[in-house]
């Protein structure tokens, strides 16, 4: 006697191969390319040419149309001293419009924030961290305290 079928187990049988072969066709057609689930990397670079340690400094990139990313947070950087990391939130595009927000506090204690490129509602190309290294850099200067 076989304890896994009942009698009727050819039928109850051809349902499971049935069953199965639907199951694995799904799981084939809708698991993504291994290109859309690749994430692109990169950097960010602060430059501090404030004249003072700037502290609790945060980065994050936002890109067309409306995707956020974390980079780094909560570091501190010495006057003519630089904090490159790269972004805990990997980018789903390569090539995308991307701004960039610094945030930190002065040694004056005044808080900030910045976007860039600098200016109002600009945009870096879409190949620039492709064109320079997989990084963006920035310069925090004595004005922006």
């Amino acid at each position: 006697m076989n304890f896994f079928f009942k009698p009727d187990g050819e039928k109850t049988m051809k349902k499971l191969l049935g069953l199965m072969l639907f199951g694995v066709l799904t799981v084939a057609v809708y698991t993504p390319s291994e290109a859309s689930v690749s994430m692109y990397n990169f950097s960010v670079k602060v430059i501090n040419k404030t004249g003072g340690t700037i502290t609790n400094v945060s980065t994050g990139w936002i890109a067309k149309p409306s995707k956020l990313g974390l980079c780094w947070y909560n570091v501190t950087i010495k006057n003519n001293k630089y904090n490159k990391e790269s972004c805990m939130s990997s980018a789903s595009v390569q090539k995308w419009k991307r701004r960039l927000k610094v945030s930190f506090d002065c040694a004056s204690g005044n808080s900030s924030y910045l976007y860039f490129p600098r200016g109002s509602n600009k945009w870096y190309a879409k190949d620039h961290a492709v064109k320079n290294g997989d990084k963006y850099t920035v310069k925090i200067k004595q004005s922006d305290c």
